[in-house]
């Protein structure tokens, strides 16, 4: 099975640890280049990493090539006692939003293998004991978030692999003695699990029981779908206003998000789709409360009521965020770049129908700025262009693609496609072909300049290209010749005069004679 390379730079800023994706190109010697020039502009440290994608395994495999800049590191503690910076403190602070997040990021292949989320793997003293038995597994996610906060802090990584390993035991046991005390019950349906969140509501650590009640009555499910009606019939049963409601309104908006946020349990619920961007426009249709077309799944249809009914922010969020992140990777949307173009559009036109509350506008901007910039890389525009060999169709598809993209110095990359065919001995002789007539070549160059006029090139490139079609076609002008047509008068004057006017003449220097010649013929009369 073939294998897609392409390179990331990454670049960081101060004394900052963590890195941000700045380009993506397809050539190694164009991405090395460009970290070098990063490096000069602001970034205190920039890396550049081979990508490989392998068709076989759908897996990518990271490689640091180059990396270069300095850093600041803080000095490990004097004090080998002291506690240790961790990025929770308490077992209670594992079940916040942010280590929910974390430990989905940790567990994630684990997580869709077991048709679990994080919510419940939290919750649940049979799934915890697995993990537990698992013990490389778990050992090396303590490492990874270990050798992470080193970085940050100076810890030692040993000392943080303690108290993670300290924190998590304490976390595990917990739930263990719990499920040991059997003060959670399993609720048959979702009113019973109401009940119970109402009858806990206000005692301590009531969350926490009902989180292990919830987990319960979603353990029958066997696939997402099931999984997500158990969450959906919750939501239809919550209690009357007050806390038990909110409490049990918000684990089961948390259980939601993270199904739809899981590349395997939204795969099953919008079904087989041809390409990566057809996935993500069934997912943009539903972040907007729209159903996506073909889509039969129940499940679907209750969730795209309750996002239409403004319920359920947190997945509604979470799906949009899923959206973008996938907009921001190198995979590509369709088979072909005007596929790609399709998609991104239709995509875009549907995010920013969305509440802005949710999935700000400019987090829109920057993920389909950063798709655009893999469009208008070498690879796709040659690509892209393959198949047109004569000079203005190439032009006009280039124009095309600027049409279809967002951003300023993507579109600058436009232009720098455009300009060596503008300046091209193949679009010099296109514009002076002998076969057409003269006012139809001027009419031809006349519309050229027009679409360049009016494109979202920048405003530089946009009078630069007007300048050399104008250029080029006063070049294809014969003076003598059209004061010879001109001076015999008739229908000739009146039709030089209606495509003056009419537009059909490049602005600029051509306009200028033409307009010069019919003053002369008109005097000369």
């Amino acid at each position: 099975m073939a294998k897609q390379v392409h390179y990331e730079i990454f670049g960081r800023r101060g004394n900052s640890p963590g890195w941000s994706l700045l380009e993506a190109q397809d050539r190694r010697d164009e991405a090395l280049e460009f970290a070098k020039q990063a490096l000069g502009r602001g970034f205190s440290g920039v890396k550049v990493v081979k990508e490989t994608y392998d068709d076989a395994t759908g897996d990518f495999m990271g490689l640091t090539i180059f990396e270069d800049g300095t850093r600041k590191v803080k000095l490990r503690r004097e004090a080998e006692d002291s506690p240790p910076t961790l990025p929770c403190r308490t077992p209670e602070d594992l079940y916040s939003v942010h280590a929910r997040v974390t430990l989905g990021r940790l567990f994630a292949d684990t997580l869709a293998r077991w048709k679990l989320t994080v919510t419940e793997l939290i919750h649940r003293a049979d799934m915890l004991e697995k993990l537990e038995a698992t013990g490389t597994l778990f050992q090396h996610a303590v490492q990874k978030v270990a050798l992470a906060q080193a970085g940050d802090t100076g810890d030692s990584v040993v000392t943080l692999i303690r108290a993670l390993n300290d924190l998590a035991d304490r976390a595990i046991q917990r739930v263990y003695r719990e499920e040991a005390g059997k003060r959670v019950v399993a609720c048959a349906n979702a009113e019973e699990l109401a009940a119970f969140a109402m009858a806990k509501a206000g005692q301590p650590e009531a969350s926490f029981l009902v989180g292990m009640a919830l987990a319960k009555y979603l353990a029958p499910a066997t696939n997402w779908n099931d999984k997500l009606d158990r969450a959906l019939e919750v939501l239809e049963a919550l209690p009357p206003d007050g806390p038990a409601r909110a409490m049990l309104s918000a684990l089961a908006d948390a259980v939601v998000s993270e199904i739809l946020g899981g590349s395997a349990a939204l795969q099953q619920l919008i079904g087989p789709l041809p390409d990566l961007g057809n996935a993500l426009l069934a997912m943009s249709d539903l972040y907007i409360a729209r159903l996506p077309p073909g889509a039969v799944n129940a499940s679907l249809m209750r969730l795209s009521a309750m996002f239409g009914k403004d319920r359920l922010l947190d997945a509604r969020t979470a799906l949009g965020r899923r959206v973008l992140a996938e907009l921001k990777t190198h995979k590509r949307l369709g088979a072909t770049v005007e596929i790609e173009m399709r998609h991104l559009r239709a995509i875009t036109s549907r995010l920013v129908l969305g509440p802005s509350r949710l999935v700000p506008h400019e987090d829109i901007v920057g993920a389909v700025t950063l798709r655009s910039r893999h469009l208008v890389q070498s690879a796709p525009i040659e690509e892209f262009l393959k198949d047109t060999p004569q000079p203005t169709e190439r032009i006009l598809r280039l124009l095309a693609l600027e049409e279809n993209i967002v951003g300023a110095e993507n579109k600058r990359r436009i232009w720098d496609n455009i300009k060596p065919i503008l300046a091209s001995a193949a679009f010099e002789a296109t514009l002076g072909d002998g076969a057409a007539s003269p006012l139809v070549r001027l009419a031809r160059a006349a519309e050229l300049q027009t679409r360049i006029m009016k494109s979202g090139l920048p405003e530089v490139a946009r009078h630069e290209g007007g300048a050399l079609v104008d250029a080029l076609a006063r070049k294809s002008i014969e003076p003598g010749r059209f004061a010879a047509v001109l001076a015999k008068g008739g229908g000739v004057i009146q039709t030089m005069q209606t495509a003056l006017d009419s537009g059909h003449i490049p602005k600029g220097a051509c306009d200028t004679l033409l307009r010069e010649l019919l003053k002369k013929v008109a005097r000369a009369a």
